[in-house]
């Protein structure tokens, strides 16, 4: 404020007396001071750089929106709570990054990555506590985007939500500049943003755990702490594996083994122990056990919708990988850690295969719904 006398004199003229802009905040700039948007690693002194932006272009993107959505990771700093060491913000000030939480939580990032106050399931990928230091948001956007242009061998599948709730999965990435680096951040703070707590925690006032398993509250708990961020558990979503017709090719046992522990069941596998209560384990059980979505009667219907949704249309699964193929597409491939091609492949290795399954992958026992005549014009369909 030494050379900013603006903020102090709100009749000044222009140059360094310049007032600041308007901001959506309640306080004024006197009162949040000026690290609170410009931080300083790196400095952020600029229209750009308060808004961790790259260009102009970004710029003129963003205003697209509100000014107050753009400026809600800087925000976001000090709205926010660790009690108990869970990450929480302010929906009514910062919605966005608090729907932005949520999506990291259903899309089942944790199972991969770590941020401070959020439960930690898996540290396959890179921690996130520090991103938004790190990445400006149009990088952030492109990754979750494209996982694969940034790293090949990157198992993370590409984002398929909508535009408006990508954008809110960006605001909440931007918002990690490290617990430590919080505005008003103390010794305490920064141990108890280190805290690792129950993923329930985190859902403990708009969730029903029920003292009986009920397949509604399955549906929600599915959908909520990250089942969907790689299964397919509706008509117009993706994943794999598919879970839509999970209780015509896994057993209850089976299901239980799965959700419990995921290791045992699945050699090698990225999914985590969730940790939930016996209650909601056994509600998500009963709603999975319940999911038998019909299947084509015709052999080929078979092929191009389940066959296809892991190793590619006509059995070229590196097709659904070429430039252009839909994110939705290209997702069924990353997950199922590209299948191979089922073009040139003998049919008793499919009727093997196919029947039994193959321990430790997304290839479920299709013997189990499907007799061996009916997998035979399957392989034909295939050869054409």
């Amino acid at each position: 404020m030494t050379c900013h006398l603006g903020m102090a004199l709100p009749d000044a003229g222009t140059g360094l007396f310049r007032r600041h802009p308007a901001t959506p905040c309640r306080l004024d700039a006197r009162q949040i001071g000026c690290t609170a948007c410009h931080r300083g690693e790196p400095l952020g002194l600029t229209a750009l750089g308060a808004h961790a932006l790259g260009s102009p272009r970004e710029l003129l993107d963003w205003r697209g929106g509100s000014r107050a959505t753009a400026l809600q990771p800087a925000c976001a700093q000090c709205h926010l709570g660790r009690a108990h060491g869970v990450l929480r913000y302010d929906a009514e000030l910062v919605p966005d990054v608090a729907a932005g939480l949520e999506l990291f939580l259903e899309q089942g990032c944790p199972s991969c990555h770590r941020v401070a106050g959020i439960f930690a399931a898996g540290d396959h990928g890179p921690p996130l506590g520090g991103i938004g230091r790190l990445r400006r948001r149009a990088q952030l956007a492109a990754t979750l985007a494209d996982p694969q242009r940034q790293s090949p061998t990157s198992p993370m599948p590409p984002l398929t939500l909508p535009p408006r709730r990508a954008e809110q999965l960006v605001l909440f990435l931007s918002a990690q500049i490290g617990a430590a680096r919080e505005p008003g951040s103390s010794p305490a703070a920064a141990l108890l943003s280190g805290r690792r707590g129950a993923l329930v925690d985190h859902f403990d006032s708009d969730l029903p755990t029920a003292t009986e398993p009920n397949a509604a509250v399955g549906a929600l708990w599915a959908r909520r702490v990250g089942c969907t961020g790689c299964h397919r558990l509706g008509e117009d979503a993706s994943g794999v594996p598919d879970l839509t017709r999970v209780g015509w090719i896994a057993t209850y046992d089976e299901l239980g083994l799965a959700l419990r522990d995921p290791a045992r069941r699945f050699t090698g596998t990225l999914m985590p122990r969730l940790e939930l209560p016996e209650p909601v384990i056994g509600s998500v059980l009963l709603y999975l056990a319940q999911q038998k979505s019909p299947l084509p009667d015709q052999p080929c219907d078979v092929q191009r919708e389940v066959c296809a949704r892991c190793h590619g249309a006509d059995g070229r699964s590196l097709v659904a990988q070429a430039p252009g193929t839909p994110a939705r597409d290209r997702r069924a491939v990353v997950l199922a850690r590209r299948p191979p091609e089922l073009r040139g492949v003998p049919l008793q290795t499919l009727l093997e295969v196919a029947g039994r399954g193959r321990k430790g992958t997304a290839m479920a026992p299709w013997g189990r719904v499907l007799t061996e005549s009916f997998l035979r014009q399957v392989h034909g369909c295939i050869v054409r």
